[in-house]
């Protein structure tokens, strides 16, 4: 039926409506984000006017200081810490109302960028849903006692993090403002429809499909150890090199946590959500791709029977572009030994598959491209599932890499997992520490520890209705994973030279 009047002057508002929406949104992240950089700018300068009691280059440790004054009672010490607080306390007021204001203005660009997500946005707190649920102030760990480490280490921590967490470093981070614990967003499963029109006939229209995501906030943490004489006698006695030493350890611990439990989380009991809850490929948590080729003598292209890991990994791609209905900005996240293997593939001639790729070309991180898409390698992805226990996430990281290894029966195979990092989502809080030496005391040592409130979200993007066996109504589609071969596996390490 036609249109009236009034429904073409209600759409022509909406859409005036949603047009200056965008036009705020993007004025208030822009000054948001002038803002912060204005305030990193004021803390470098105030460095240079007033040097801090704790600073690069420094003549004091405050490992060390914060050593001597817990263990020893040294009041010289405790003057320094003293006067730290008061540095820190002007400082971190400040941090804290621009990582407030940028965290509104990042998270209504981000998920309300558009017009179905602007209309879930807005059904969303309609309803009475605060996208930052607020907690209160305890005498937990980094509420009410923390210890904030100098201003110049903080702001190390970016660069520390990325080495040690490919994976998490390349979701989609947004900044978790002070005193929330959860993250709540509008969670599209479809979006609004397009289609022709007949000359004065209806235009097409189909309701959003929208819920509701949650991410809790967790606590990550990260612990080093020193001995009261290495402090004392080495190289803690002689200034700032400490700190960058002990501070490189712990947040390169951290980081390599949040990576595992954004790959293997089960987004409970302390635990962000990860692409494998648990350690669990299914459909029911995300696409899954089963290379179920068991010929024996396969490479990475050609099978003697069936079809290659390369088709597979073909079809791994198609699903997420279909199911998701993007083809852009994908990325494969592979352990380094997978991506060796595909590199050492040859032909009937002997030939390299993999000719040598100009890594200039490619952003930090890139190890090539796979079918056009960039390969990043990470370490934590573990090695050994098939087994009766899937790999998991125990309460500290396992040496150097965070799961702990699947085991029993099968434990053997690497997943291949794609992604669409713009659709993973990470709220990242200030990085706070405290030191407890009552822990080791017996052993003349301290332990100092780092801990960082974070919230994870892979799963805003989700399938309308399941799609075989590759994925289920409501699974994840913002990332899919090509698993094992079964018995002939090309993805299996033990025994492959690698």
């Amino acid at each position: 039926m036609p249109r009236s009047e009034e429904e073409i002057v209600y759409t022509t508002r909406r859409l005036a409506d949603i047009q200056e929406h965008e036009r705020r949104m993007a004025a208030s992240l822009n000054q948001a984000l002038a803002e912060n950089r204005v305030l990193k700018k004021h803390i470098a300068g105030a460095q240079v006017r007033e040097p801090l009691t704790y600073r690069e280059g420094g003549e004091f440790s405050f490992f060390y200081d914060l050593a001597r004054a817990r263990r020893r009672n040294d009041k010289r010490a405790q003057a320094r810490l003293d006067q730290h607080k008061r540095e820190i306390d002007a400082e971190l007021p400040r941090r804290a109302e621009a990582r407030a204001r940028v965290a509104s203005a990042q998270y209504e660009a981000t998920f309300a960028a558009d017009q179905a997500g602007y209309e879930a946005l807005e059904r969303m707190t309609s309803a009475g849903v605060n996208p930052f649920e607020r907690r209160a102030i305890t005498r937990t760990v980094g509420d009410g006692g923390y210890l904030a480490p100098p201003v110049y280490l903080i702001d190390r921590y970016v660069p520390f993090a990325r080495e040690a967490s490919p994976f998490a470093s390349m979701w989609t981070t947004l900044e978790l403002p002070p005193k929330t614990s959860e993250i709540n967003v509008p969670r599209l499963a479809l979006g609004a429809a397009t289609g022709p029109q007949t000359d004065a006939g209806a235009a097409p229209t189909r309701d959003i499909q929208d819920s509701l995501v949650s991410a809790p906030v967790k606590t990550i943490a990260g612990i080093a150890d020193a001995s009261i004489q290495w402090l004392e006698q080495g190289q803690g006695a002689s200034g700032y090199g400490v700190d960058d030493m002990l501070f490189a350890d712990l947040t390169v611990d951290l980081a390599t946590n949040v990576d595992g439990q954004c790959l293997l989380g089960s987004g409970s009991g302390g635990q962000l959500l990860g692409v494998w809850p648990s350690g669990a490929i299914a459909a029911a948590n995300g696409i899954v791709n089963a290379d179920t080729n068991n010929a024996s003598g396969q490479s990475w292209t050609v099978a003697s029977s069936g079809s290659s890991l390369h088709v597979y990994a073909a079809q791994t791609v198609s699903l997420l572009r279909r199911l998701r209905a993007r083809a852009d900005s994908l990325a494969w996240h592979w352990h380094p030994w997978a991506w060796s293997l595909y590199t050492a593939q040859v032909d009937s001639q002997g030939r390299p598959l993999v000719l040598g790729q100009d890594l200039t070309r490619f952003p930090a991180g890139v190890a090539g491209t796979y079918q056009n898409i960039p390969v990043y390698c990470d370490s934590n992805i573990p090695t050994t599932f098939g087994g009766t226990q899937a790999p998991f996430i125990g309460t500290i990281t396992n040496g150097q890499y965070a799961a702990n290894a699947g085991s029993g029966s099968g434990a053997s195979y690497t997943p291949l997992l794609l992604s669409r990092p713009a659709d993973l989502y990470i709220f990242s809080g200030e990085i706070k520490m405290q030191i407890l030496s009552e822990v080791l005391s017996g052993t003349g040592q301290v332990r100092f520890q780092v801990f960082q409130y974070i919230a994870a979200m892979p799963n805003r993007y989700v399938a309308a209705a399941a799609t075989g066996s590759n994925v289920s109504a409501g699974g994840d589609v913002a990332h899919a994973t090509l698993t094992w071969q079964e018995s002939n596996s090309l993805l299996i390490l033990s025994g492959s030279g690698y």
